[in-house]
């Protein structure tokens, strides 16, 4: 018998197919700027490499701690969100940009034939480094890109995709570092690279292990009066040493430190010991400690150094930070606020390598400063070059016009400090005095003799440009 009737099921499945959708977003969507994630980025690269020749550009953000420590998490979401705006607004139909995750991002050029790289990470460059006005004020960002290219496959060749697709990640990620550290805006991947990225990988874990097995140490060089050679101050220099006993400098150490996220763990290192070396020198002599750009803006810097000079029962005005020249010059107007908060409680700023860069020594002047010191590669040169020595000259009577303590750096040979005291520059450092000693050596060449004609001054009195200056006679 047949039946005329047709029985339907009607079932709604929009919940089923937004929750696919949500299931789809949290896998491949970065879900703070609506990007394509790293799970879809691999996807894509392993895409484009199977489909021909493709290229990669692989975006690492440039001061963009700043923005998080300066402004908050909150802030630095914002300007990560722009960024991910500009990126989308930038690329063509075909290519893709997205979120590795962090302050990562890469784009993926599909057909690379077709499109001019150079002229695509140029443009990059200039919009990332274009100003973001956020609800905390206005920021500044850089970025550096590292360029990875893939060719035709070789006939014959059966490697699998997603290994392709790794290496190139991998080596667009080395260029980029390369152009991080060269300042160079983007770089190209070169084979060369790669030894010099394992070199790199070992270094890193050398000195990860310096660091956690306590391999980091302070020597101490100390400045003299020129005229009497007594005393009056010391620089703290880091040295770390290798699991072999090699003996280390401090600039790897630094760099690692700030990449890797330990720079405030090792500046409060190298203030606890830097001052309890300093409680064993006469009360007379101060100490000097360097600062690197990523200490001289962690936001609690000041509190930092003030509840360390109370711990060892440090006068403020004994403890003298110095930053460089092309520190000061960087992000003027940030710096100049730090340096103010330092002051407030009694510690000195220095400016240290002065004529290493561009700046001007008239408007450094201008600045609330307490001392300056010449860059060795003047002083070395002050006694065997007429245009070193007028530099020099040129230098320090602009600095005691304003009453502004100098200190000659890298002094190695008798004549250069002959012909400093000529100049009538009073205070020096440098082999020809004393090499980086050990804080009790430190200690007891200060107690050879102390006298108080060559110190410096640790009491300031209130000027008109900042304690220890006053203006200069109109």
């Amino acid at each position: 018998m047949r039946s005329d009737r047709l029985v339907c099921t009607i079932r709604d499945v929009t919940e089923r197919v937004e929750l696919q959708r949500r299931l789809h977003d949290l896998a491949y969507v970065d879900q703070l700027t609506g990007l394509p994630n790293r799970a879809s980025l691999i996807l894509r690269t392993r895409e484009a490499v199977l489909a021909g020749p493709c290229a990669l550009l692989f975006l690492d953000l440039d001061g963009f701690k700043r923005v998080n420590d300066g402004g908050g998490h909150a802030i630095g979401d914002e300007v990560l969100v722009e960024v991910g705006r500009r990126l989308s607004a930038s690329v063509r139909d075909g290519q893709v940009a997205g979120r590795l995750g962090g302050d990562e991002f890469l784009v993926i050029v599909p057909d690379v034939g077709s499109t001019d790289v150079d002229e695509l990470a140029g443009r990059l460059v200039t919009l990332i480094r274009m100003p973001y006005e956020t609800g905390s004020g206005t920021f500044v960002i850089g970025v550096s890109i590292g360029v990875a290219t893939r060719e035709e496959q070789l006939p014959g060749t059966d490697e699998p995709p997603e290994h392709m697709a790794d290496e190139l990640v991998r080596h667009a990620d080395i260029a980029a570092y390369e152009a991080k550290r060269n300042q160079d805006g983007w770089r190209h991947f070169r084979p060369a690279l790669l030894s010099t990225a394992v070199a790199r990988f070992e270094q890193d874990a050398e000195m990860g292990a310096a660091l956690a097995a306590n391999r980091v140490f302070l020597m101490f060089q100390p400045v003299v009066d020129l005229l009497t050679l007594q005393v009056v101050s010391a620089e703290a220099l880091l040295r770390w040493r290798t699991t072999n006993g090699s003996l280390r400098g401090p600039n790897s150490l630094l760099e690692f430190a700030a990449r890797t996220g330990q720079s405030p763990a090792l500046l409060l290192r190298v203030l606890d010991r830097a001052l309890a070396g300093c409680t064993r020198w006469p009360t007379a002599v101060q100490l000097s400690i360097n600062l690197t750009p990523a200490q001289l803006h962690q936001p609690d810097l000041p509190d930092s150094v003030a509840a360390a000079l109370a711990r060892h029962r440090i006068t403020p005005g004994r403890l003298i930070l110095e930053i460089t020249e092309d520190t000061l010059v960087r992000d003027m107007e940030r710096t100049l606020a730090v340096v103010a908060q330092l002051r407030a409680i009694g510690v000195q700023v220095a400016v240290d390598q002065f004529g290493s860069g561009s700046s001007s020594l008239t408007h450094l002047l201008d600045l609330p400063l307490d001392q300056l010191k010449i860059d060795r590669s003047l002083i070395q040169r002050v006694d065997t070059s007429v245009q070193a020595a007028e530099l020099v000259t040129g230098i320090l009577r602009l600095a005691h016009t304003w009453n502004l303590p100098v200190v000659a750096e890298g002094i190695e040979r008798t004549g250069q400090r002959n012909r400093l005291l000529e100049m009538s520059c009073r205070f020096g450092q440098g082999f020809l005095f004393a090499p980086a000693l050990e804080s009790d050596e430190l200690a007891a060449m200060a107690h050879q003799e102390l006298a108080p004609p060559g110190r410096m001054p640790t009491q300031r009195a209130a000027g008109s440009f900042g304690p220890g200056r006053q203006r200069p006679p109109q």
